[in-house]
């Protein structure tokens, strides 16, 4: 009986703990896009206005509202989930809207720069600046979208567990489903790998280290 409470108390610690962090994960991907998207639209008032106690008050607040969002789960049971997979997709669509207005000023910058006929110049310089912050904001959408490929079969499992009711069926599938939430972790280092070259090199540079001691 008390093996069968620690079980309990590990597994509701456990799950806890992974909405904690898989709310702080998604809303910390969706502020990263706002500020590539900032980076472009303040130009040089972006150091003034995002400073570091404004960064720190920023991530503070992502994980204080990620915690309190996970013991909502409580109370609110079988509601919860609903909230959160509606807070999950609004997420999202804020995510694409910041790489939608991104795509769109890198458009308009290579417009400029086609028709000025420029060399290298400050234009030009903001034109790097643009690609980086495009490329960037992709990047976060494609971790954020294999993250909500990944949370589709939990969804689902939660939803037929809401209408049909907790079964020994149910809970399988729920182990099941958890266990694939966690390949996104795995995932994402070979998805930053593939879309930044600075971090494909540092991690060669490291294989070849190692390989040679």
């Amino acid at each position: 009986m008390n093996n069968f409470s620690l079980h309990c108390t590990l597994r509701m610690l456990l799950s806890t703990s992974s909405w904690i962090t898989s709310t702080a994960s998604s809303a910390t991907m969706v502020i990263v896009s706002v500020d590539r998207l900032l980076v472009l639209t303040l130009h040089l008032r972006y150091n003034s206005f995002v400073t570091v106690p404004r960064v720190f008050q920023t991530v503070l607040g992502v994980w204080i509202c990620s915690i309190t969002f996970a013991l909502l789960r409580f109370p609110l049971r079988n509601r919860w989930y609903f909230i959160f997979i509606a807070t999950f997709l609004l997420g999202f669509l804020v995510l694409s809207i910041s790489t939608y207005k991104i795509f769109h000023i890198a458009r308009r910058h290579q417009r400029q720069i086609r028709d000025q006929n420029m060399a290298f110049s400050p234009v030009e310089l903001n034109r790097v600046n643009v690609f980086k912050c495009r490329r960037s904001a992709v990047t976060v959408i494609y971790v954020y979208g294999l993250s909500m490929i990944l949370h589709i079969p939990h969804f689902v499992t939660i939803i037929v567990a809401t209408v049909n009711g907790y079964s020994t069926t149910i809970q399988i599938a729920y182990t099941y489903v958890s266990t694939v939430i966690y390949i996104n972790s795995f995932l994402n280092p070979f998805v930053h790998c593939w879309r930044n070259r600075g971090i494909r090199r540092a991690v060669k540079t490291i294989v070849k280290r190692e390989s040679y001691d």
